[in-house]
């Protein structure tokens, strides 16, 4: 799952961390929040974290522009889904990049308040003047559709209007791709929080797999 990396002699391997075996490689999301919590105790930034992960996620949706397949950005640009946390501010991020790369991009977010971090990158990207939707996005629209509502760590249904939205563009079979875990699913356990999910035609883990999306119950998802 992961490249080799060459490793000087002069460094212990012993002391190179995460290893790479099972209980390390598919991690619940406590196990991730924890892992998250010993880089910023290093002296890691919030901030450099999530411009880290989300240039990643930007690089791999731009590579989708230019070649073919199941999963592309269409002309019509792309919508994003944008929740209050950190997960949301990934998607600001990638909405950022997207937008400076030259492709349409619009906002979508059901939610008023938002965790500080996340609320910069709302305002810059106002600033930006990426276009913000005051009305949920149109199901059947053919723009490709960026999942950064909750991510890791999800314990409860999203909530009757967002899980209305994701049925409907669920039905319709346009393209979506997920930033870390689909919206609605377990990342630990892969079953349905509510109703539904959203259904990810690409999934996009940031730092390691989460458990739950290698589960029979997640695979339609």
């Amino acid at each position: 799952l992961l490249p080799r990396v060459a490793v000087s002699p002069r460094l212990d391997p012993s002391r190179c961390w995460p290893r790479r075996d099972a209980d390390h490689l598919l991690m619940s999301g406590q196990q991730m929040a924890e892992l998250e919590a010993e880089l910023f105790a290093s002296g890691l930034p919030v901030e450099a974290l999530m411009e880290k992960a989300a240039l990643a996620v930007s690089r791999r949706l731009l590579a989708l522009r230019d070649r073919g397949g199941a999963v592309r950005i269409p002309a019509e640009g792309v919508v994003v889904l944008v929740g209050p946390g950190h997960n949301g501010g990934d998607g600001l991020v990638v909405a950022r990049e997207l937008h400076l790369a030259g492709i349409p991009v619009r906002l979508w977010s059901p939610f008023q308040r938002r965790k500080p971090l996340t609320d910069q990158h709302w305002r810059h990207a106002r600033w930006l003047d990426i276009p913000v939707l005051v009305d949920p996005p149109p199901a059947e629209g053919s723009e490709l559709w960026i999942d950064a509502l909750f991510g890791n760590g999800q314990t409860r249904a999203p909530g009757p209007e967002i899980e209305a939205l994701l049925e409907a563009r669920n039905c319709a079979s346009r393209g979506l791709v997920a930033i870390d875990v689909p919206t609605g699913l377990c990342g630990d356990s892969g079953a349905l929080l509510g109703g539904t999910a959203a259904r990810a035609d690409l999934t996009l883990c940031i730092g390691l797999w989460k458990r739950g999306l290698v589960q029979d119950l997640a695979l339609r998802w």
